[in-house]
C-alpha cells in the first residue's frame, strides 16, 4: 500500500506537466535586440535596453519610441512513444503577440539623466493535446483471457507573464554610465491535465477496474524586481555588465483541485482490503509565491566601420525548492482506514518548484551594406533550468520541457529619416532522448500502471519558426 501511496502523488502530480517556463531566453525584445539574439548588453542603441541593459540608456539620447512582435510563429512540439511504442503526443502551436512597446523620454535639454518605459512579453506559451486508445488485451492477469481497455490523456497549458519597466540612468562621463530598472511582473497561467484507465472484463461479470487522474490549476501572481545595469565605452570596445535580483511577491491568488479514483483495486491486489480509493482536494483563493532567480549578465562588444560582433551571456542562480502553493491539510483520503496514515490527509495540491542554475550565451552579428541597410545574424543558447529533484512530500511538480533550445536568427534592417524597421525569421530547435513516457498503452496491465515507474524511450523534440518585426520613430534627429 506505500507503493500505492508513491504511485497516487507521482500520478497526481504531473507526470505530464509540460510546458513550464523552463527556458529564460526563449523570448528577445525590440528589432535590433532579436536580430542580435539578445547580445546587446554592451552596444545596444534601442529602447529594448531598458530591459536588457539600463546602464547603456544612458548613452541614448533619442526621443523614440520602438514596437516588435512575432508577427507568425510557429511551435511544433513532439513527444514520441509518450504513449508507447509509436503512440506520440504532440501540439502545432500558431501564434501571434507584441514583444515589446517601449519608449525613450527626454528628461531635459543636453540632461545626463535619462528616462524609459517599457512593456515586455516575458514569457508566453501554450501546449496542449489529447490522445484515447481502445485495444483489447490481458490488462488483468489474475483474470482469463483479454479485457476491453480504454486509456486517455488530456493536457492543457497556458501562461503570459508581462513585465512593466520603469528605468532611470545617469550618465556619468563620455565612458561610463549607470542605470537601475524597477520591474512590475504580472504572471497568469492556467494548467489541467487528466489521465484514465479502465479496464472491463468482457462476460457476463463485467467486472471492471478504473484508474482516473486530474489536476487543475488557476493563478495569478503580481511580483517586483529590479536591475542595476553598467555601460562602459571606449573607442571601438563596449561592455555592460547587469544583476537582476530576485522577484519580491506582491499578490498570488490560486484555484487548485486534484483528483484520483481507484475503482476494482482488489483485482489487482487480492490482499486489499478496499475495493475503491478517492483522494480528493480543492482549494480556492490560496496565496501563491512564484520565484524568478538572481541573474548576472555581462556583454562585450567591438564595433568596425561597418560591422559589429558582440557576444553576451548570463548566469542565473538556482532556486532551491520551494512551495509556490502550501495547502491547508483537510479530509484527502476516502474510506477513512484506506491508506496507512495517521490521517486522512495527503498534499495533493501542493504545488512545488525548483530551478537549477544556468549559464546562456548569445554571439550577434551585424554588417553595415549602407547608410540605409544592415544585416544581422545571431545564435544563442537557451538551455533549460528543469531539474527533477525527487519530491517525496507530494504536491504538483510543474515539469517543464527536458531539453535544451538553440536560436538561429537572420534578418535586416532599414534607416530612413526618423524611422527603423527590422525583419528577420528565428529558427528554434531542440530535443531530448531516453525520458521517461507518460504512460505504456501498448502493454497497458494495470497493476503496472498503478504501481511501476514508466520506461525511458520517449523523445521530446522542439522546431519553431518565427518572422519578426520591429519599428522604431525618432521624434527628433
Amino acid at each position: 500500500m506505500v507503493k500505492l501511496i508513491s504511485f497516487s502523488l507521482l500520478f497526481s502530480s504531473g507526470k505530464i506537466c509540460i510546458g513550464q517556463d523552463y527556458h529564460y531566453w526563449s523570448e528577445q525584445f525590440g528589432g535590433e535586440a532579436t536580430m542580435m539574439g539578445g547580445a546587446i548588453l554592451a552596444s545596444g542603441s534601442d529602447n529594448s535596453m531598458v530591459f536588457y541593459n539600463p546602464g547603456r540608456t544612458g548613452f541614448i539620447n533619442s526621443n523614440s519610441i520602438s514596437i516588435s512582435a512575432n508577427v507568425y510563429k510557429i511551435q511544433m512540439t513532439k513527444f514520441q512513444n509518450a504513449l508507447g511504442q509509436k503512440n506520440d503526443v504532440g501540439y502545432n502551436r500558431y501564434a501571434f503577440y507584441p514583444q515589446v512597446l517601449a519608449r525613450m523620454i527626454p528628461l531635459a535639454k543636453n540632461s545626463q539623466w535619462h528616462l524609459g518605459v517599457g512593456l515586455f512579453t516575458r514569457y508566453n506559451s501554450r501546449l496542449l493535446f489529447h490522445e484515447k486508445i481502445v485495444t483489447t488485451y490481458d490488462a488483468l492477469p489474475l483474470l482469463s483471457g483479454n479485457e476491453l481497455f480504454i486509456g486517455s490523456t488530456d493536457y492543457s497549458n497556458d501562461f503570459n507573464e508581462q513585465w512593466g519597466v520603469v528605468s532611470v540612468a545617469h550618465q556619468l562621463n563620455q565612458s561610463w554610465s549607470i542605470g537601475l530598472s524597477t520591474i512590475a511582473a504580472y504572471r497568469y497561467q492556467y494548467y489541467r491535465s487528466s489521465s484514465e484507465g479502465l479496464s472491463l472484463v468482457d462476460d457476463a461479470s463485467a467486472s471492471l477496474v478504473s484508474l482516473k487522474t486530474s489536476t487543475d490549476l488557476l493563478y495569478v501572481n503580481w511580483r517586483l524586481l529590479w536591475k542595476l545595469g553598467l555601460a562602459w565605452q571606449e573607442g571601438r570596445w563596449k561592455a555592460g555588465l547587469t544583476i537582476t535580483t530576485p522577484t519580491v511577491n506582491l499578490y498570488g491568488d490560486a484555484d487548485v483541485q486534484s483528483e484520483i479514483v481507484i475503482g476494482g483495486l482488489k483485482a489487482l491486489v487480492p490482499t486489499s482490503q478496499i475495493d475503491n480509493l478517492i483522494i480528493s482536494d480543492r482549494q480556492e483563493r490560496k496565496p501563491i509565491h512564484y520565484k524568478h532567480p538572481l541573474s548576472i549578465g555581462f556583454g562585450l562588444a567591438y564595433e568596425a566601420d561597418h560591422y559589429k560582433l558582440e557576444l553576451a551571456a548570463e548566469y542565473f542562480f538556482q532556486i532551491s525548492k520551494y512551495h509556490i502553493l502550501s495547502s491547508e491539510p483537510r479530509v484527502t483520503i476516502y474510506p477513512g482506514g484506506a491508506l496507512p496514515l495517521n490521517d486522512r490527509y495527503l498534499p495533493i495540491v501542493d504545488v512545488l518548484g525548483y530551478n537549477k542554475p544556468l549559464l546562456n550565451v548569445s554571439l550577434g552579428y551585424r554588417y553595415e551594406v549602407s547608410d540605409i541597410y544592415s544585416l544581422y545574424s545571431s545564435f544563442r543558447t537557451d538551455f533549460n533550468n528543469y531539474s527533477n529533484p525527487e519530491f517525496n512530500d507530494g504536491g504538483i511538480n510543474l515539469w517543464g520541457r527536458e531539453w535544451d533550445l538553440y536560436h538561429l536568427v537572420i534578418g535586416g534592417s532599414r534607416l530612413k529619416d526618423k524611422e527603423m524597421i527590422h525583419i528577420g525569421v528565428e529558427i528554434t530547435a531542440g530535443m531530448k532522448s531516453d525520458l521517461r513516457m507518460l504512460s505504456d498503452y501498448n502493454s497497458p496491465v494495470m497493476a503496472n500502471l498503478l504501481f511501476s515507474e514508466a520506461e525511458r524511450k520517449m523523445k521530446g523534440t522542439d522546431l519553431g519558426f518565427s518572422l519578426i518585426i520591429g519599428y522604431t520613430y525618432s521624434f527628433s534627429k
